[in-house]
């Protein structure tokens, strides 16, 4: 066992559950659609929005 060691008093603090709410809920406010488990087909990146096919819609 080493003698010293470096110790971070912060480590372990960050809720990861509350971080992804509040992302949720910022990118939802921009009018941000988060889609989850399905897969990409393809997609148009346009000036304004991304229009994407999926394997659900």
């Amino acid at each position: 066992m080493k003698e010293q060691y470096i110790f971070n008093q912060f480590e372990g603090q960050i809720d990861t559950r509350m971080m992804m709410d509040a992302l949720l809920k910022k990118v939802q406010t921009k009018g941000i659609k988060i889609l989850n488990n399905c897969i990409v087909e393809s997609f148009l990146d346009d000036a304004s929005s991304v229009k994407i096919k999926t394997n659900q819609f």
